[in-house]
């Protein structure tokens, strides 16, 4: 059996002791709030809805989570776990640059020739 798939069985089992007790929170909530016990079928099949909704928003959530985990742990099947990605600098990232430093350095002359730096060390 791959890793792969045998890490995905192993955490997939770890998760059956976690739902039994989000399912017990989720019956005690519902006893609280007078959800209380069912009798007829038709009762008992929309509690089961409302146990469902809840459970599977909670599995799906934790599934998740333990996915990003088992992918940034390198558990994804492929050979090579590094890779790298380059990153390029168009032209117009390079004008964009050159322009705000440019702004920058402007406002820095313009506000030193009107005596704007002499305020903040208190001479004037």
């Amino acid at each position: 059996m791959p890793a792969k798939i045998a890490y995905s069985i192993m955490a997939g089992y770890q998760f059956l002791p976690l739902i039994k007790d989000e399912f017990e929170i989720i019956r005690s909530a519902h006893r609280i709030r007078g959800a209380g016990r069912t009798i007829t079928l038709l009762d008992k099949l929309k509690q089961i809805k409302n146990y469902a909704i809840p459970l599977l928003a909670s599995g799906i959530m934790k599934a998740e989570r333990t996915a990003v985990a088992m992918e940034s742990k390198g558990f994804t099947g492929d050979r090579n776990r590094e890779f790298h990605k380059v990153i390029t600098v168009s032209k117009k990232g390079w004008i964009l640059f050159c322009l705000l430093v440019s702004i920058v350095l402007v406002s820095a002359f313009t506000s030193h020739k009107l005596g704007y730096p002499a305020l903040y060390m208190g001479e004037r």
